[in-house]
């Protein structure tokens, strides 16, 4: 049975600004992972249609927000054409020192398009929405939707934000692993402990060649 991963922020699908390449696009075309991705700015969008038209047998794709209400809501999308920080947050781009466009956008809450979706296994769900993820791991229903790992990015967060995310990913029993920029929870121990080993070994590299 083919691994499934969701992704909330997908961008172009293919450049991460941090590593390089995209991770939920080398699980997809170089892993053959299957996949729902999730971009609302319709120019990225259309950018995530086309690079993934290849592998549409194995790939869904949706023009939506995730944020805390149903229908249409507002999206900030870069004036200097940014694709990679369009937030539900017109102060998430001012942060970059860009000027925010506010363009409709449709929206689903994170348990309802979960709950549309109708998967019955979740390996990993990757989350980057521009200043959103916390509100997302606040709401996400853990009970209910089992996954075996979940990536966010707290970057943006309050530091009393991290603190209740990870208050509430130990509670359904999630072992974290935090980097610079991202959260890495894990279910199962043993990619916890692959995972530590490998940032590990990673970061002895640098040091090393430093």
């Amino acid at each position: 049975m083919r691994k499934f991963a969701i992704q909330l922020g997908a961008c172009d699908g293919k450049v991460d600004v941090f590593i390089g390449k995209d991770r939920v696009w080398k699980l997809i075309v170089e892993k053959g992972w299957s996949g729902a991705l999730v971009e609302p700015n319709p120019v990225a969008f259309e950018l995530l249609s086309k690079n993934y038209t290849p592998y549409k047998n194995r790939v869904k794709l949706f023009q939506i927000a995730i944020g805390d209400t149903e229908g249409n809501v507002k999206l900030y999308v870069s004036a200097d054409s940014n694709l990679q920080i369009s937030s539900l947050f017109p102060a998430h781009l001012e942060k970059h020192k860009s000027i925010g466009l506010p363009i409709d956008v449709k929206c689903k809450t994170i348990n309802q398009f979960l709950h549309d979706l109708n998967s019955k296994k979740i390996d990993l769900l990757m989350i980057d929405v521009e200043g959103y993820d916390g509100y997302i791991i606040e709401n996400i229903d853990l009970e209910k939707y089992k996954i075996s790992e979940i990536q966010y990015e707290h970057f943006h967060m309050t530091q009393e934000q991290r603190k209740k995310c990870l208050e509430k990913l130990k509670e359904y029993g999630y072992r974290t692993l935090v980097t610079k920029t991202d959260t890495l929870c894990f279910k199962r121990k043993l990619e916890y402990y692959f995972k530590l080993i490998k940032l590990r070994i990673r970061h002895f590299i640098f040091y090393f060649r430093s």
